[in-house]
């Protein structure tokens, strides 16, 4: 499937779902070069959200999510999960991007914590939602 954001959108899709899985795989890749520069620092850092999870209705207090940035020093898309801890913001690294690459993502939700793994790497995230 190939989700297209047009320019000035925010998003190709709305397609919220409930899942009672414990585990959840996707595959993404760049078609093209993913690379941008935006006048505004901050925004140039932000995260663009590929896929995201939530504990609750407040996604914004207990959630993680896979995404992307291109980072303007080192020339590179980075891929990260981000997520939210009781309404706190955290971010880690995933890994550099390349165009036509496939990128494969396992989100294991566990009791205490999620734990993502691509190719590369592995980090847990602990769960802090009851």
């Amino acid at each position: 499937m190939v989700f297209i954001i047009k320019k000035g959108n925010h998003r190709s899709t709305w397609v919220p779902e409930f899942t009672f899985k414990k585990r959840l795989y996707f595959t993404f890749q760049f078609l093209s070069d993913p690379s941008y520069t935006l006048d505004n620092k901050s925004d140039q850092e932000d995260t663009n959200k590929i896929f995201g999870i939530s504990d609750s209705w407040y996604h914004r207090r207990h959630s993680i999510r896979i995404g992307w940035r291109y980072d303007t020093k080192l020339k590179k898309a980075i891929c990260s999960v981000y997520y939210y801890r009781n309404g706190k913001h955290y971010i880690e690294d995933l890994g550099s991007l390349k165009i036509n690459q496939d990128i494969y993502v396992c989100i294991e939700i566990k009791k205490d914590c999620y734990r993502v793994t691509t190719i590369d790497t592995q980090v847990n995230i602990p769960r802090t939602s009851k």
